[in-house]
């Protein structure tokens, strides 16, 4: 069988470049370049989540059809949806059952999307299914007390196995025995001692042959000196299956003869250290400390360096003072320090010494051993916003969004990306998918990372279900891959329907016509009382238009609809253009629930009327369409509104209209609005408005 390489799919959407519709996506295949072993063989019951869109607009009734195409050629309609009002992504959960009918191998994942006129065929997602593990770890035996050693591969050999001051020049040879299930594009990685050497991807050619290593004598040093070096290798293939790490072999390496005695970590036995076994205690590292080395008041730190079984490097450091020198130092690494360093290859500690009478500084040799155990996941995400009493209310979310935090996490180092999801249900009981990739940059490594995520997409979710948040990392170093613990919300939906203009018109109820209102001071806008709205709750409307208009509160004393007021010059600078309405209830004073917003259109006039200018104590007037004939006049809404005389207009002329300085003095230190009336022989009946110049005295 050959496997060819898969590309990752980039982080961010990418777009078919044919059709424009989006192509499909799966996490996996974005972060592994393929389905590997633990995506559809590790549990039958898992699912593999193949997600359709983002489309704008769906629209409520148009289908998607799902089709998994094998290595065999054969194409296989999985899944059809289709979609809810306010939908704009399809996440299909194919059984794991269903996705390994496509056989391993490459093969293509296409969608159709299909509305009231056609069917439009999206371009394929390229998806590689590949089950087969490197040295096969998940056989027999691979026994609970050697977790993270994979026994089914065997120990490299290593020429020679005693390297010193004479010998360490020539370097050493490490022969790595072919391996169960070897493919092209797998890639080894030999880890020398805690330092690691990553070797080229297997050709063609390369499988089922040895692989022979030169370690350099740079290579053998940068590990250090230690009578038990660990040498050992791990394997990634195309689709990140991960081998474990093979069983050691020992190099006595002493290349330096004025080191330091090596610590004694009393935990370790036969070359591992069982994390388990510890059952929460803390782990005894000990130093020796006789004279004339050691003197009192001599500083030691002591290092505990190496890596996760992701391979992200671990460094941890502790220091105490020397206080006998017949006597030795008991360093206590806490339980929580041991557990960073499970399943990595190698761990190595050693300390240095630090004089207190010549200030100089001694390095010792290093003891090293692996860290096995069961390792935990990463900690849970914690959602920072829309919880009410512990309870999520998408609505109480304000329009940026969600907030994710993930906290620092060991081995945290710029470059590795975080890919976090979420699932829940819709009110159909149909399942919801989302997820988000990002990358680290320095600023980030050691400090709280926060997602957001769009309000719009977790208004989808049906009340009394519930929501769950996830995260993985991979690793920048070794593109190992690391979990989090799940956390999951319940969801409580408190729908607060539109407001609605009583002078709106159309099949939607949002257009509006300005001669409607010619007459009034204010428009009109209702909020229709809700079963969520409780006596003394307060309601707000809010008016996007050319500004932000905020209205005064309104408390609730019975159940009846609520009616607010937007001042008629907001309403005259967005004819031709939209506003967006909505309302907020608050509830106790601190609990927000903002409600759907109407967008209201304005009708356009049949000529375009920009807003004036003002220079000194003058304000210009000026539209494309001015025709001799055309009467202005300005209004100067400050203090107290006033309007200038009637002047006629002439075509390409800009119109001056003075200000009398007293309406500048009376207004100052405030705000004050300044538009003009038209009257043309076009439409004689009616005063046509221009847009709004807002200025501050």
């Amino acid at each position: 069988m050959s496997f060819k390489t898969q590309k990752k799919r980039p982080s961010g959407l990418r777009v078919n470049s044919i059709s424009g519709y989006p192509l499909p996506f799966i996490d996996d295949v974005s972060i592994n370049g393929g389905l590997n072993y633990l995506a559809l063989k590790a549990d039958p019951t898992l699912e593999v989540i193949v997600n359709c869109g983002p489309f704008l607009p769906a629209v409520a009734g148009d289908r998607i059809d799902l089709y998994w195409k094998g290595s065999d050629g054969t194409e296989r309609h999985v899944a059809t949806r289709k979609f809810d009002v306010g939908e704009i992504m399809a996440s299909f959960p194919i059984p794991v059952a269903v996705a390994l009918q496509a056989q391993e191998g490459p093969g293509e994942i296409r969608y159709t999307y299909t509305d009231s006129a056609a069917t439009y065929p999206a371009e394929p997602l390229e998806c590689l299914i590949k089950t087969t593990v490197p040295g096969n770890p998940y056989s027999a035996p691979n026994l609970p007390e050697t977790f993270y050693i994979n026994e089914a591969m065997l120990a490299p050999t290593v020429v020679p196995l005693a390297i010193d001051q004479e010998n360490v020049g020539f370097g050493a040879t490490v022969t790595i025995a072919a391996w169960t299930n070897m493919f092209e594009g797998d890639i080894l990685t030999l880890n020398w001692g805690g330092h690691t050497i990553k070797q080229p991807a297997l050709s063609d050619t390369q499988p089922g042959q040895p692989l022979v290593i030169k370690v350099s004598e740079e290579d053998i040093r940068a590990a250090g000196n230690s009578a038990e070096v660990q040498v050992s290798y791990e394997i990634r293939d195309l689709v990140n299956n991960w081998s474990l790490n093979s069983p050691a072999t020992l190099v006595d390496v002493n290349t330096d003869l004025n080191l330091l005695d090596a610590p004694d970590v009393i935990d370790v036995d036969a070359g591992k250290l069982d994390f388990d076994a510890l059952e929460g205690r803390v782990s005894i590292t000990i130093i020796e400390t006789p004279a004339p080395t050691f003197s009192v008041c001599d500083a030691v730190t002591l290092y505990w360096k190496g890596t996760n079984a992701q391979g992200a490097a671990i460094e941890k450091s502790y220091e105490l003072g020397v206080t006998s020198t017949t006597g030795r130092l008991q360093f206590k690494v806490p339980n929580a320090d041991v557990a960073l360093f499970i399943g990595g290859s190698v761990t190595s500690v050693s300390y240095t010494l630090a004089s207190s009478f010549t200030g100089e500084l001694e390095v010792s040799r290093s003891l090293m051993f692996a860290v096995i155990g069961t390792q935990l996941n990463l900690p849970a995400p914690q959602l920072e916003n829309g919880l009410v009493g512990g309870v999520f209310e998408p609505v109480t979310l304000p329009s940026t969004g969600a907030l994710i935090s993930l906290p620092p996490y060991p081995g945290m180092a710029a470059d590795d990306r975080i890919i976090l999801s979420w699932k829940g249900l819709n009110s159909k009981g149909d399942p919801l998918h989302g997820s988000d990739d990002q990358t680290l940059e320095d600023s980030d490594v050691g400090t709280t990372f926060i997602f957001t995520i769009d309000k719009s997409e977790l208004l989808l979710l049906g009340d009394a279900t519930k929501l769950t948040f996830f995260y993985i990392v991979i690793f920048a170093l070794s593109e190992g891959l690391r979990s989090s613990a799940p956390v999951t919300y319940d969801v409580k939906q408190r729908a607060l329907i539109k407001p609605n203009v009583p002078l709106a018109y159309g099949a939607d109820l949002d257009r509006l016509n300005f001669d409607d209102m010619y007459n009034d001071t204010f428009l009109t806008v209702e909020v229709p009382y809700s079963t969520h709205m409780l006596p003394d709750d307060k309601v707000r409307l809010t008016w996007e238009g050319s500004v932000i208009y905020h209205s005064d509160t309104i408390t609730i004393n019975e159940p009846d609809t609520l009616t607010f007021t937007i001042p008629r010059l907001e309403v005259i600078d967005i004819i031709g253009r939209s506003a967006r309405i909505t309302y907020t209830l608050y509830h106790l004073d601190k609990t927000a629930y903002e409600s759907d917003e109407l967008i209201l259109h304005v009708d356009a006039y049949p000529i375009d009327l920009p807003a004036p200018r003002i220079t000194d104590l003058k304000v210009t007037v000026y539209y494309p369409d001015i025709t001799d004939g055309d009467k202005g006049r300005v209004r100067w809404s400050g203090v107290v509104v006033h309007d200038t005389q009637e002047q006629y207009l002439e075509a390409g002329r800009v119109e001056e209209f003075n200000i009398p300085s007293a309406w500048f003095s009376e207004s100052k230190g405030t705000a004050v609005l300044v538009n003009y009336s038209v009257l043309t022989d076009r439409d004689s009946e009616r005063l046509m408005f221009s847009r709004v110049l807002r200025i501050n005295l």
